[in-house]
């Protein structure tokens, strides 16, 4: 009588075990790159910095000098010189 209730509860669990929910091992592996790209604008300012700027050509020199408000410009050709001072 043990064997047949060790035989039927053994069926009875094999069929459970057989019967239940499946879990697939089929997994799909998805790689995705992602690209980030930047964009540098470089924006000049249509008024002049300050500092100072020298030119020199064949045709003679410039000088600039700004600082805030203040402006000199001096120019130096064959034909004169030319200087200009603005506040």
């Amino acid at each position: 009588m043990k064997t047949k209730l060790i035989i039927a509860s053994a069926f009875s669990l094999v069929m459970a075990i057989s019967c239940g929910k499946k879990e697939s091992n089929d997994t799909e592996t998805v790689t995705t790159e992602t690209v980030e790209t930047t964009e540098v604008v470089t924006v000049k300012d249509s008024v002049a910095q300050d500092g100072t700027s020298i030119s020199v050509g064949s045709d003679g020199v410039s000088v600039e000098n700004k600082n805030g408000e203040n402006k000199v410009d001096v120019n130096v050709t064959k034909d004169g010189g030319n200087v200009e001072i603005k506040k």
